[in-house]
């Protein structure tokens, strides 16, 4: 039986596993100090990677990156919209919010699922100025 497992982030790993990322985005996770984030593995595969960026106290930037074979593992949108829960519990989060690429549909229902809200359509927004989405879950008011 297959079991997955949270690894701290390991930068060096993510393009030689086939991760899609842009150049901008590839140099944002290797440097950013403000970005917390974690890898989902299962037998030295990185299926997913995703953390946050505090903006201020309370308000965060979620991030997440799924790796084509990721989308075999059934458990995985449950392990991820688990996690993202307890991000917003622990951190005592009143918003958190994650930008999508429009034309990614399968992303987009990724973001519903975990609990994200949709919040508005952004043109040329994007890192390469590609349309994005924006989502949020904002807590009780």
């Amino acid at each position: 039986m297959t079991k997955l497992r949270f690894e701290r982030y390991d930068h060096a790993s993510l393009r030689s596993q086939g991760f899609h990322v842009s150049e901008a985005e590839d140099i944002a996770f290797g440097t950013d100090p403000d970005l917390k984030l974690w890898m989902t593995v299962d037998e030295g595969q990185t299926l997913a990677v995703f953390g946050y960026r505090i903006l201020k106290e309370g308000y965060a930037e979620a991030l997440l990156a799924l790796h084509d074979m990721g989308k075999k593992y059934v458990s995985l949108p449950h392990v991820v919209r688990e996690a993202f829960r307890h991000t917003r519990t622990s951190l005592r989060l009143y918003r958190a919010q994650a930008v999508v690429d429009a034309e990614d549909h399968a992303a987009r229902k990724f973001a519903k699922y975990i609990g994200l809200e949709f919040e508005g359509h952004l043109r040329k927004a994007g890192i390469n100025r590609e349309d994005i989405i924006l989502y949020a879950w904002v807590g009780d008011e």
